[in-house]
């Protein structure tokens, strides 16, 4: 039986991310089909609000963790489906900062240096429609932080990061005007510029 004919609303986050994590990280047709099956069951769940299951905050990681790895290393003629459910669902919960920041996780132990700007890239028009209708609550703020690069695990000395190339630096420019409403913002950039996206200084970013 294909995992794509599981009821998987019958299922938990718990069982959806040790599903998920037995998938082979590759574009074959039956594991491609069934990645998707699982992020359209699990996508509601994640990006949440009810805490009222304890287990939901490792099996959240552990299923967004998989999910990083598996798109960092797909087709990038595959990406913008696989991550439609989260797209069409983003928002300002806690679900989708962990989501950024899993995949920054995911991009800092490999080089998937396209397939990461394309993701960052699908994500920036939700991002900056959720900062211009005004979200400005403590979870978007942790959103925008997340995917500015301001994240708290970063080695305080660190000066560069691999995913980082001088071409990206319109990327920060834009960020910086069209976020510029938002209190993270400046916080985010001021940590990056003096951190990981030091190389972006030269450049006149910001």
């Amino acid at each position: 039986m294909k995992l794509s004919n599981v009821d998987y609303s019958k299922l938990d986050l718990h069982t959806k991310s040790v599903a998920i994590y037995i998938l082979p990280n590759d574009s074959r047709a039956w594991a491609l089909d069934s990645f998707k099956w699982l992020v359209n069951a699990s996508v509601d769940t994640i990006f949440g609000d009810d805490r009222s299951n304890s287990n939901d905050y490792q099996s959240r990681h552990d299923f967004l963790k998989k999910f990083a790895i598996y798109i960092l290393n797909s087709q990038p003629s595959d990406i913008s489906d696989l991550i439609k459910p989260f797209i069409d669902s983003f928002n300002s919960s806690e679900g989708v900062s962990d989501l950024l920041e899993e995949m920054v996780l995911a991009q800092d132990g490999q080089t998937s240096y396209e397939n990461f700007w394309l993701i960052w890239n699908l994500f920036k028009p939700k991002v900056i429609q959720l900062a211009q209708e005004g979200h400005f609550r403590h979870r978007f703020e942790k959103v925008i932080k997340d995917y500015l690069f301001a994240l708290s695990w970063r080695k305080q000395d660190a000066k560069n990061w691999n995913t980082f190339k001088d071409k990206y630096a319109r990327f920060f420019n834009e960020m910086a005007e069209k976020l510029s409403n938002c209190p993270s913002t400046l916080f985010s950039f001021a940590l990056l510029l003096n951190g990981i996206g030091s190389r972006y200084v030269p450049q006149g970013v910001v």
